[in-house]
Parts: structure tokens; C-alpha cells; sequence
């Protein structure tokens, strides 16, 4: 019984230490907006992560149970900040097609986790292999009102 303990100790916090292995959430942010045009209205999501290592490809982010791909095409959705070693995804969403959806989705990917314990999940590959990264809270910044 000695020996099992630690095993199962470890097997429960493996996923989380791998998971976060190669990138670590700076901060992440929400700030809905209205205007543009009449009951036009979104929410823009800004998540800042850094590196450990060379080589990340992102993949996808998932917020609210919407996937949105990243750098498939979508360049502008993903910055990088090579003097301060960052990246920064940039998604929105908007009721422009009367049901909230990613601006930036071209083929929504299927959520990979029926549930996560956060607020965004985002995939992304190194050296061949699928990892995760999940960002518990999001802070919410004031509403903007556009004319």
C-alpha cells in the first residue's frame, strides 16, 4: 500500500505538469463591445502566453465551446513578441449572423474535451506531439460602446 500511494499521487498530477510543460498564460483578457451598426455586439478575447522552448505551433483555441483555428491562414490571430518571448492570440466574437460565432473561424475544429476547468483551451503542437494549455480565469476589461 506504500508503494501504490505515491504511484497514484503522481498519475493524478502528470497531466497537468506536462500539459503546462512548454507554454505558461501571461494573462488573458475579455472585453465585450456594442456598435457599428444596430444590436451589433462581441466580446474580444486577448490570451498572452510564453514559451519555455523553440518550436510551438499553434493549432486552436477553444472559448465558450467554439473552437477558432489558429495559423491556418488566420496569421493575424496570433502575434509574436520576440523581444519579451511572447505570443498573443487575438479572437472575437459577434452576433453579426444573429448567433454568436469566432470572426476569425474558417472551419470551427470540434472540441477535442467535453469539459476543461477554465475558461480557454488552447492546442498547440511540438516536435509532432498535441499539447494543451488552459487558462483558468479571464480577466474582464470595461465595455466599448462604438458609435
Amino acid at each position: 500500500m506504500k508503494k501504490i500511494f505515491p504511484g497514484i499521487i503522481i498519475m493524478y498530477f502528470l497531466p497537468s505538469l506536462v500539459q503546462a510543460q512548454f507554454l505558461q498564460v501571461v494573462s488573458a483578457t475579455k472585453q465585450p463591445w456594442s456598435g457599428g451598426m444596430a444590436e451589433h455586439y462581441g466580446i474580444d478575447y486577448c490570451i498572452t502566453l510564453t514559451p519555455v522552448t523553440e518550436g510551438i505551433v499553434f493549432d486552436s483555441v477553444y472559448i465558450n465551446n467554439q473552437g477558432t483555428r489558429l495559423g491556418h491562414g488566420n496569421t493575424e490571430n496570433v502575434k509574436t513578441d520576440s523581444i519579451h518571448n511572447r505570443y498573443t492570440i487575438y479572437a472575437g466574437a459577434s452576433n453579426i449572423f444573429r448567433k454568436p460565432t469566432f470572426v476569425y473561424t474558417e472551419d470551427p475544429p470540434p472540441l477535442p474535451a467535453k469539459r476543461f476547468d477554465g475558461e480557454a483551451l488552447v492546442l498547440y503542437t511540438y516536435k509532432g506531439k498535441h499539447y494543451t494549455v488552459i487558462v483558468k480565469e479571464m480577466q474582464t476589461l470595461s465595455p466599448m460602446a462604438y458609435p
